[in-house]
């Protein structure tokens, strides 16, 4: 079995060729939102907020907080903006939450494919990473080319089993996930701009 620094490797290369649907292992981020309409919207992969550490607007409210429909907060106790159970009315608010949402089965399989094969490759043992040197004979003269790596620019990693679980989840190719933001909700500002994985499962 890879290391876990592997298997990270790994992971990070197959789901950025997925377009960055999934988020994984969760990501543990700090953000401050202005929330006049009502709700905070969570930045963080709509859909796929886990756990709210902790949630400020002048004091500590982490033990009224509810996520709804893993994509934005509410407090508990009366309605406004049209969600059941919201109570805000406005204002700044410092959230930390965990998001991330574990990929399908086949992703984690083909994950762990590569993660073995950049573990055999790292120990300089046979593996079915590409070679990106070519050897050529002719006429008594031989030189060495390099590989360019086409499979990448297509969004592939060059290993079947791997390239087969990335065309079936990823056919067009899409590069990075589609995201909407509207005025009435606008985005958090990150205080911790890359996030910090911590992990949990």
């Amino acid at each position: 079995m890879a290391s876990p620094e592997i298997q990270d490797r790994a992971s990070q290369v197959v789901l950025a060729l997925l377009g960055g649907r999934w988020t994984w292992p969760p990501v543990n981020v700090v953000e401050t939102y202005h929330a006049p309409a009502g709700r905070i919207n969570l930045t963080g992969r709509p859909a796929t907020v886990t756990r709210v550490l902790s949630l400020r607007y002048g004091e500590d409210v982490t033990d009224r907080v509810a996520v709804y429909n893993g994509a934005f907060l509410i407090l508990p106790g009366r309605s406004c903006g049209g969600v059941r159970g919201c109570s805000f009315t406005g204002g700044c608010y410092e959230v930390e939450y965990f998001y991330g949402s574990e990929p399908p089965e086949p992703i984690m399989a083909a994950i762990a494919a590569l993660a073995d094969q950049l573990e055999l490759a790292d120990q300089d043992l046979p593996c079915k990473l590409p070679e990106r040197v070519t050897s050529v004979n002719r006429q008594g003269m031989s030189w060495t080319l390099l590989d360019p790596m086409d499979f990448l620019e297509k969004g592939r990693t060059g290993i079947p089993e791997v390239d087969l679980v990335l065309s079936v989840y990823n056919p067009a190719r899409a590069k990075a996930r589609a995201r909407v933001f509207t005025p009435d909700f606008p985005p958090g500002v990150r205080h911790n701009p890359q996030g910090v994985q911590h992990g949990y499962r």
